[in-house]
């Protein structure tokens, strides 16, 4: 099992509450932000380079091998 994790802001430093999706180039789960964090389950683990999408649009490429942070700031 694998996930990646983290708070999610905007710019302004507003906590980011069910305005945004988070996925991956992994699998078809998605995470919600809820309070400025989120969760995103992974299922089995990728031991590999995956892109995270935020609305749909590249966020970042992140190495991802267990439970992985990545915050995110819009």
């Amino acid at each position: 099992m694998a996930s990646i994790y983290g708070t999610a802001h905007r710019s302004d430093g507003s906590k980011i509450d069910g305005t945004a999706t988070v996925s991956t180039s992994w699998n078809s789960n998605k995470g919600y932000p809820r309070g400025g964090h989120y969760w995103l389950d992974l299922g089995s683990n990728p031991r590999q380079t995956i892109t995270v999408y935020v609305d749909g649009n590249t966020y970042t490429v992140v190495h991802v091998d267990g439970d992985t942070r990545v915050d995110i700031q819009l």
